[in-house]
C-alpha cells in the first residue's frame, strides 16, 4: 500500500479522506459531507491549465455537472474568470425545486478529469 493510501489510525487525530480532490478542482459547494439547505446551489470552480484555452472548457458539453446521477448541465450557469490569462471556470446549479432531504451525490467533469462528492440536505 502506497503512502497516499495509508489508513489513518485514531492516533493520527484526523480522518483520511475517502478520495483526494484533484488539483483542477479549486472549490466545491456544498463541501464534501457538509449539511446544506434544500435550496442550496451546487458549485464547482475548476482551474484551467495555462496551456489550455478556457473557451474550450466552456463549450457545450465540455464541463458537466450531475446531481444524483442526473446531468443538470443544461440548467447550470457556466462562468469564466476575468483574469488574464483566464484560468478558472465555475459551474453552478441552482435547483428549480428544493432538493429532497438526505444524502446527495454531485459529480463535475471537465476535459481530462472528473470529481465526485456528497453532501446532506437537512
Amino acid at each position: 500500500m502506497g503512502e497516499a493510501e495509508r489508513p489513518v489510525s485514531s492516533q493520527d487525530g484526523a480522518q483520511f479522506p475517502a478520495h483526494a480532490r484533484p488539483e483542477a478542482v479549486l472549490t466545491i459547494s456544498p463541501q464534501e459531507g457538509a449539511p446544506a439547505s434544500p435550496t442550496t446551489s451546487v458549485t464547482a470552480a475548476l482551474r484551467v491549465p495555462a496551456e489550455e484555452d478556457v473557451a474550450l472548457w466552456t463549450e457545450e458539453g465540455r464541463c458537466t455537472l450531475a446531481i444524483d446521477g442526473e446531468d443538470v448541465t443544461e440548467a447550470c450557469r457556466l462562468r469564466e474568470t476575468m483574469t488574464f490569462p483566464r484560468s478558472r471556470v465555475e459551474i453552478t446549479f441552482v435547483p428549480l425545486k428544493p432538493l429532497d432531504l438526505g444524502q446527495h451525490a454531485a459529480a463535475v467533469a471537465w476535459p481530462g478529469g472528473r470529481y465526485e462528492w456528497s453532501f446532506t440536505v437537512v
